[in-house]
């Protein structure tokens, strides 16, 4: 999947699977932040989210198996509606923690 932006991990997210489901971010025109500025809003459709699942089990197989913790990324990947939000975990239970 080709990301548009920059990703931003916090510190304690660095041994963290990075699901990428929004880019950009909602308000987008704080003074004080410039992190995601000339990247309009917008969610990931679920198809782009599937093929970065893929490529992801493809390329690290049995290990997906070992994922504990997963971070959303995107400036406000909590913008999406709760029915989203649960599609996108949804499609990574079945896409990665299958054998």
């Amino acid at each position: 999947m080709k990301y548009n932006g920059t990703i931003y991990r916090p510190p304690i997210e660095a041994n963290t699977f990075l699901l990428p489901i929004t880019e950009g971010c909602t308000h987008n025109s704080c003074t004080f932040c410039n992190m995601y500025q000339g990247i309009p809003f917008r969610m990931l459709p679920l198809s782009e989210v599937e093929d970065y699942l893929t490529e992801t089990k493809q390329s690290y197989g049995r290990y997906c198996e070992r994922i504990q913790r997963v971070y959303l990324v995107g400036a406000d990947p909590f913008a999406l509606s709760a029915r989203n939000l649960l599609e996108s975990l949804l499609l990574l239970g079945h896409s990665l923690m299958k054998t």
